[in-house]
């Protein structure tokens, strides 16, 4: 096993958020994870003030109830407060209102946890180590158990919301690299929603929806890591438009669209096969890195910058998400305890949005 203890991070303002205020999410799970591997988790005073200011702009009394959320939660983590008011701000220009983070890793010599994926880049760029709050969970899980990687670490399933939604997986074909005319190969197949896989034998992916449209992409061969999306969103009641992208290093990504009569809210309602299809034939026969399911649409500028990254995913969350999350935190007078949601009530609530 690979112990932290000398391992630092620092949450983003919406990332301390989920800590705090949604229960059972994907951030307190990797928060969960970097704790018990002995990580020192900081917590900055500019990111507190922002977080204050998010919650108290929901909300009437959402500052007061973040800041006792955030007491729980310090309880829970045992995490550190780190006054970088005196901290001097470095790049403003580019980093703008998140100067104050960029600043503060470098001054502490810590990993930032985030799911923008345009801050991600930068700090890149700049020097610093940052991932999301999944894929930081699943590096932890990979150094302990990294010949035991379950469905649960390659894969995170949230129900798709009922105007949009989108699947996301990178994979590697491995032995069957470059070859052709030797049959389908399988990414997922998912009941409700659709079949997507690679066809040696026309040259092209395809994703197969259930309900009669065909979307194909011309595609050589594949060679090696492969990045493809599947996503949809509502134009009109009862009509929604589908994008296909595939991509992969070293060549051009590519896509198709369609429209289709049909009502989001019935999508993805089913079993999903991974690495092969519902019959349980077509095997991928490759590895399969990851593989996201989400409540949201991948916009084609979201799309780039995981192509940029190759090692991240879609932010499963939105501003929605957050907003909900802190509507709904209270104080119950009956025994004088904080009641905040879990994830998955968020998500459903989501799901329900017309």
């Amino acid at each position: 096993m690979v112990l932290f203890f000398d391992s630092s991070y620092i949450l983003d303002t919406n990332t301390l958020l989920f800590a705090c205020l949604v229960e059972e999410s994907f951030v307190s799970d990797m928060v969960e994870e970097l704790i018990s591997l002995e990580g020192v988790v900081l917590i900055t005073q500019r990111v507190i003030d922002e977080a204050v200011s998010v919650a108290g702009g929901v909300q009437d009394d959402g500052d007061r109830l973040f800041l006792l959320a955030l007491g729980r939660a310090t309880n829970k983590y045992d995490w550190l407060f780190v006054d970088d008011s005196e901290f001097p701000q470095i790049l403003e220009d580019e980093f703008k209102n998140d100067t104050h983070i960029f600043s503060a890793a470098r001054k502490l010599n810590a990993e930032v946890i985030t799911s923008d994926l345009e801050l991600i880049i930068k700090l890149r760029k700049n020097g610093c180590s940052a991932r999301s709050p999944v894929m930081q969970r699943r590096k932890l899980i990979e150094a302990q158990r990294p010949h035991d990687m379950g469905l649960e670490q390659i894969a995170k399933l949230y129900r798709f919301g009922s105007t949009k939604g989108a699947v996301y997986i990178r994979a590697d074909p491995e032995a069957w690299n470059g070859r052709t005319g030797i049959g389908k190969f399988s990414l997922f197949d998912f009941e409700g929603f659709g079949w997507c896989y690679y066809d040696s034998d026309s040259r092209c992916w395809v994703f197969k929806t259930d309900y009669g449209v065909k979307l194909s992409i011309p595609w050589e061969s594949v060679d090696r890591d492969v990045f493809v999306s599947v996503s949809f969103k509502s134009i009109k009641r009862k009509k929604l438009s589908y994008t296909f992208r595939v991509s992969e290093v070293g060549k051009s990504p590519e896509a198709q669209n369609c429209q289709l009569e049909f009502d989001a809210v019935e999508l993805g309602r089913g079993r999903i096969s991974l690495g092969h299809n519902r019959s349980a034939r077509c095997h991928w026969n490759g590895a399969i890195y990851t593989f996201l399911v989400t409540p949201n649409s991948l916009p084609n500028k979201a799309w780039k910058k995981l192509l940029d990254l190759k090692d991240e995913v879609p932010d499963p969350s939105t501003a929605d998400t957050l907003k909900y999350a802190i509507s709904q935190c209270r104080w119950d007078l009956r025994d004088d305890t904080l009641r905040l949601c879990e994830f998955n009530d968020v998500v459903r609530y989501l799901a329900s949005l017309r």
